[in-house]
């Protein structure tokens, strides 16, 4: 018959067990009274859902109910009741989530609003949650047992695989990783507590099944483990620099370009203002100024064109400012042209200056999209 469990290890067991149950204690008392902080540890980022909350201190209690000897009656019963509670819950999120169905569980205890982050329907934990819920209450009825080993220590290996994907996503910035269908994202703390649960199995199980095997090389294991930790913890630290420094980068450029429209829709009220001026006035000096801003804005509008090269629907979008300002500013020329002949009196150019109807195109444009100004110069005298 295998050994049986060592003191060593049933110290830390019940340390594992207790800190399940802490965590899924702490996270009701979150949801009870809205604390923020212990629902998603920061804002923006998944919830520990009720129900996973639940499962963890019923996961906690039976793992902690582990005795090596000779347990009593009440502990098995309060052991397996734990467990196959665990098991049923992960089972009908499944069900939920593969016919679409709501049996009421997701906010049986506590409501949350419609539309949070990262949450497919209120209240409902992650697929990934669910699944290994049912995997490790299905492994804590087996551990009562005392058989199946293999599969109990599988069980537990596979969801610890498991419960890295999101960890990783984490660490490399990416709070939904894995990406499965329309599921729910799983929370930071939801994601460690259920690999020390898993951590709890595999040593409840440490002188049975294969871990009994691996038990003289655990320092290998252990430090190949950590290497590989460290190593990992590495390249996730210089990804997130490097993303960090394409965002900053990528906001710097936003914000170039919207200071870019914001000076060229300033210098189209300008070139307005002093267009009608001239017609009134006659001043030469206003035509070299009307000039110098209709330089400035095609210098300006090639600067925009060259910081988005490779963005097809900006590209549009500029190519199309670009035929509406040009145009406006042959309209402007020629209603010069006409000042300049006598054609029109002062306050008839005036009235024939209202280009409105251009401006209004061009800042359609600029903040909307691309425009069809075919038609635009309709009300020039031929």
């Amino acid at each position: 018959m295998a050994e049986e469990t060592t003191s060593g290890n049933i110290v830390t067991i019940r340390v594992l067990a207790i800190i399940e149950v802490s965590l899924g204690v702490a996270v009701l008392c979150g949801w009870a009274f809205n604390i923020e902080t212990l629902k998603s540890i920061l804002p923006g980022l998944p919830s520990l859902k009720v129900n996973a909350a639940i499962c963890f201190v019923l996961c906690g209690v039976s793992l902690g109910l582990f005795a090596p000897k000779h347990p009593s009656v009440t502990a098995l019963f309060a052991n397996g009741l734990a467990a196959s509670l665990a098991m049923l819950i992960g089972a009908l999120t499944l069900a939920e989530y593969a016919f679409d169905w709501d049996v009421g569980i997701d906010q049986l205890f506590f409501n949350e609003p419609p539309g949070m982050s990262f949450t497919a329907s209120p209240g409902r934990m992650a697929i990934i949650a669910a699944a290994m819920f049912m995997m490790r209450g299905f492994a804590l009825l087996l551990m009562i047992l005392r058989r199946y080993d293999l599969f109990v220590q599988w069980f537990a290996l596979l969801s610890g695989i498991i419960a890295l994907l999101p960890i990783g996503g984490y660490m490399f910035g990416d709070p939904l990783f894995p990406h499965i269908g329309q599921s729910s994202g799983i929370a930071p703390h939801a994601a460690l507590g259920l690999l020390v649960l898993s951590i709890g199995i595999l040593l409840a199980t440490a002188n049975r099944g294969f871990m009994l095997q691996l038990q003289p090389k655990m320092k290998i294991i252990s430090s190949m483990l950590s290497f590989t930790l460290l190593i990992v913890s590495i390249v996730a630290l210089l990804h997130n620099n490097q993303e960090s420094r394409s965002a900053t980068s990528q906001l710097q450029q936003i914000y170039h370009y919207l200071n870019l429209l914001e000076s060229l829709q300033s210098d189209l009220f300008e070139h307005k203002a002093i267009n009608r001026s001239y017609l009134l006035t006659g001043k030469k000096s206003l035509t070299e100024s009307g000039s110098q801003i209709q330089t400035n804005i095609f210098k300006k509008l090639r600067q925009l064109q060259q910081q988005t090269l490779g963005q097809t629907s900006l590209q549009q979008r500029l190519n199309s400012l670009s035929s509406t300002l040009t145009l406006l500013f042959i309209s402007t020329d020629r209603l010069i042209e006409f000042q300049q002949q006598g054609t029109y009196s002062a306050a008839a150019l005036v009235e024939k200056s209202d280009t409105d109807h251009l401006h209004n195109d061009v800042i359609k444009v600029l903040y909307s999209g691309p425009r069809n100004p075919d038609n635009n110069l309709r009300w020039c005298p031929s």
